[in-house]
C-alpha cells in the first residue's frame, strides 16, 4: 500500500480460489477516505501444474464500500484453479 501526501492511495492484493462463479469480500489495508476509487482484477499463474493454472477469468465488482469490496470471478474451465492479483487506486 502507498499513500501519497495529497490522499491518493494505491492498494494491492491477491486472492485465490479454487471454484467458477464465487463472490469474495476483499478487505482493504486501509480505509478509503471516498468512494472515489476503482479496482482492477487481473489472473496470474503460480507453479503451473495439471490442476493450478491461469484460466480465462473474468472479474467484476458487486459492491464496494470504504473498507471493503466485494469482487466476482468467473472461469472458462470451472475444473482449473487461478490466482488473482487485484489493485485499487483513489482517495
Amino acid at each position: 500500500m502507498y499513500i501519497f501526501s495529497n490522499d491518493f492511495i494505491i492498494q494491492f492484493g491477491d486472492y485465490n480460489t479454487l471454484s467458477s462463479n464465487v463472490w469474495v469480500t476483499i478487505t482493504f489495508p486501509s480505509t478509503w477516505k471516498s468512494s472515489l476509487y476503482s479496482v482492477s482484477v487481473a489472473q496470474r499463474n503460480d507453479d503451473y501444474t495439471a490442476k493450478n493454472f491461469a484460466a480465462t477469468c473474468l472479474g467484476g465488482f458487486k459492491a464496494k464500500t470504504k473498507t471493503t469490496c466485494i469482487m466476482g470471478f468467473r472461469y472458462l474451465n470451472e475444473k482449473c484453479q487461478a490466482y488473482i492479483s487485484w489493485i485499487a487506486i483513489g482517495f
